[in-house]
């Protein structure tokens, strides 16, 4: 996926820059969207892989229950299938997320701890290191992209596909900065 830029030859293809450029913004959100912040979020558990034990396949917590916020600080999670309550359990538990989960019949109360003001500072900084890789795989379309621009028949035409690179190279990093600014607000906010 990542030659998709030279694989288009000497020509410059500009969608594919803007798409490979929408991938890491993409993958942040996914990475911001099951970061606890204190906060019941339904999407928290969407990265909680469940052992089904048919095959040994695990599967998305998703795929396998419905997650409701019952306030701030609870989430409810009904599974589809009463035989996946248990497994269900001890995949969240054993989740980085420091969640704690309750068996309540065919239902799982999930608590979500209060974020301490030391515990949110250290998600805002993660958060901006998730958000530097993003930029850095950025840059490195970019890169590749003027490689490519680089080979196009004329000057003029060089110096306008550059001008394009540079211009979906600054709308991606535009979209990072502004996904980070409001992770920030979201995380440090009480």
């Amino acid at each position: 996926m990542e030659d998709d830029v030279e694989a288009a030859g000497a020509k410059l293809d500009e969608e594919a820059i803007k798409s490979q450029m929408a991938r890491p913004l993409e993958q942040l959100l996914r990475e911001f969207a099951g970061m606890q912040t204190g906060r019941a979020a339904p999407s928290l558990l969407d990265s909680v892989l469940v052992e089904c034990g048919e095959g040994g396949a695990s599967l998305p917590l998703p795929s396998i229950a419905k997650v409701l916020a019952q306030g701030p600080q609870t989430l409810q999670v009904g599974c589809y299938d009463a035989a996946h309550v248990v497994a269900t359990v001890a995949a969240i538990e054993r989740s980085p997320l420091d969640l704690r989960a309750e068996q309540q019949g065919k239902l799982i109360k999930v608590s979500v701890p209060r974020a301490t003001k030391e515990s949110r500072e250290q998600l805002a900084k993660h958060a901006r290191t998730l958000a530097d890789g993003a930029r850095t795989a950025v840059r490195g379309v970019r890169q590749r992209a003027m490689k490519t621009a680089k080979g196009e028949a004329s000057k003029e035409e060089v110096k306008r596909s550059e001008k394009k690179v540079e211009a979906a190279t600054q709308a991606a990093i535009n979209a990072i900065d502004g996904a980070i600014k409001a992770k920030e607000k979201d995380i440090l906010t009480v």
